[in-house]
């Protein structure tokens, strides 16, 4: 049932078009988890929740989504809608303690207060979901061990908002180590889950300087993901691209600066063909491989190619300020400052359309 739920997930967008009416999954009790886990855009857009037992119980949930994707180094996953944190800490208060209901709204809740920056509201939700879904993982591993890992991911990525980069990377490691145990048991359904922690582990490890720890997590992370992409490359070429992105980085930190160079070389590939299908989803990530393709090449003394990658990155940096200032204010003011190191390293000046940009884009800032 894993994969066809994958598939159904990643078919949203036809159904959502293509059905007049809606869309029932039925299924045991049991498995509520694993839909959840394994198609968690349809979960995220559910409007009634029937739980048949000897009698029969309806639960109404409002509709949210449990963001599973740390910021990375180069990109950062968020909602369309965030979770409303004072529904969800009502919501959990009508819940019985200790339950996994009662889990699952401090979870919405700690998103809720990350979006609103509250950090120290999100690290008492994220914290007591934790608690109760460790406990409940102890008595229904099969059943509760997804949710606890999605929990302390969660947990770890505020963590690291605070500051708290020792634990974060504990919490992420955990998350890791329970998601390799459940894909023993369902690896269609837990094997993207388990490439997005690693992903996210390689952070944490990098934070900490730990890079060939990072390197070999990120590595993984791409294996996996590109086992999955030649598979389904339109649900999981844009991970890739990702990871292959902090490969790069990682790969550079260490000193191997070819490898950087190709896998820097292949995320600009990915995300160019995935931008002429979709440019407003991935045009951004397409102007930051631009931008870490420049940084890898001009340290390769490769500076005249640096230079067309970091310009390209520039324009496109620029048509999106022009439709979200705020949004890539802080990118482009980077790559601008790429643009005139390397134009100073090779001897040559900025052209006059560029300038003349950099000055209004400079001046819109004071």
């Amino acid at each position: 049932m894993g994969s066809r739920l994958l598939r159904t997930n990643e078919r949203r967008e036809i159904l959502r078009r293509q059905l007049t009416g809606g869309l029932v999954i039925v299924a045991p009790l049991d498995m509520k988890v694993l839909v959840r886990e394994a198609a968690p855009d349809l979960w995220s857009i559910r409007s009634i929740v029937l739980e048949l037992s000897g009698t029969t119980a309806v639960r109404r949930e409002q509709a949210s989504v449990v963001v599973e994707e740390k910021r990375s180094l180069e990109e950062h996953r968020t909602t369309t809608t965030a979770p409303d944190p004072v529904f969800w800490i009502l919501e959990a208060n009508r819940r019985k303690p200790g339950s996994e209901g009662r889990a699952i709204a401090l979870d919405q809740a700690t998103l809720g207060w990350v979006n609103e920056g509250r950090f120290a509201e999100a690290m008492a939700t994220a914290a007591e979901a934790v608690d109760i879904c460790r406990k409940l993982a102890e008595e229904r591993p099969e059943t509760s061990l997804p949710l606890l890992a999605t929990s302390l991911n969660n947990l770890g990525n505020v963590q690291g908002e605070l500051g708290q980069h020792e634990a974060a990377l504990a919490s992420m490691q955990e998350v890791v180590n329970i998601r390799r145990k459940l894909l023993e048991e369902h690896p269609e359904t837990f094997l993207p889950n388990l490439a997005a922690s690693l992903h996210n582990l390689g952070i944490w490890q990098s934070s900490l300087d730990s890079h060939e720890a990072a390197l070999a997590s990120t590595q993984e992370a791409v294996d996996i993901r590109r086992k999955l992409a030649e598979q389904r490359p339109d649900a999981f070429l844009p991970d890739l691209a990702g990871s292959l992105a902090n490969l790069g980085i990682q790969q550079s930190a260490l000193g191997q600066r070819e490898a950087a160079l190709s896998s820097a070389q292949e995320a600009v590939g990915i995300r160019r063909k995935l931008a002429e299908q979709r440019p407003e989803t991935f045009l951004p990530g397409l102007a930051r491989s631009l931008h870490n393709l420049g940084v890898t090449q001009s340290r390769l003394g490769q500076r005249e190619a640096a230079l067309a990658s970091v310009q390209e990155a520039f324009d496109i940096y620029w048509d999106l300020y022009q439709q979200s200032p705020q949004a890539s204010a802080n990118d482009v003011r980077k790559t601008i400052a790429l643009l005139r190191d390397l134009h100073a390293a090779v001897g040559t000046p900025i052209d006059p359309a560029t300038q003349q940009r950099i000055e209004q884009l400079e001046a819109d800032s004071c």
